[in-house]
């Protein structure tokens, strides 16, 4: 009898569920396609990003080698200035010469 009422049974309200259930798989899966190639371009420019931030960091501790560099120089400069002068007996005494070199005026 069992048998009998299920044959009985209007089957289209279950049918027409799960036509609507397939339907709302299908656009699931679309939307998990559409996350997933939105995932991949992230990813794309997460490396990007990264490669660009390496290069900045590479590029900024050379500057500050550079910076740093430079400030020994000025400190060395300043300390050869204090110890030996600012070297004007030197240059003048180096001008002279050569001045003199190009007239011919030095002899071997």
């Amino acid at each position: 009898m069992a048998e009998r009422i299920i044959e009985l049974a209007d089957l289209s309200v279950i049918e027409r569920n799960l036509q609507i259930v397939g339907n709302k798989l299908q656009d699931l899966e679309d939307n998990v396609g559409s996350v997933d190639h939105k995932v991949v371009a992230l990813n794309n420019e997460l490396a990007a990003l990264t490669r660009e931030f390496e290069e900045y960091v590479l590029s900024q501790g050379r500057a500050n080698r550079l910076a740093q560099a430079e400030t020994r120089l000025v400190q060395f400069d300043h300390e050869l200035n204090k110890k030996y002068g600012t070297y004007e007996v030197v240059r003048r005494s180096a001008k002279c010469i050569l001045q003199a070199d190009d007239l011919g005026m030095i002899r071997q």
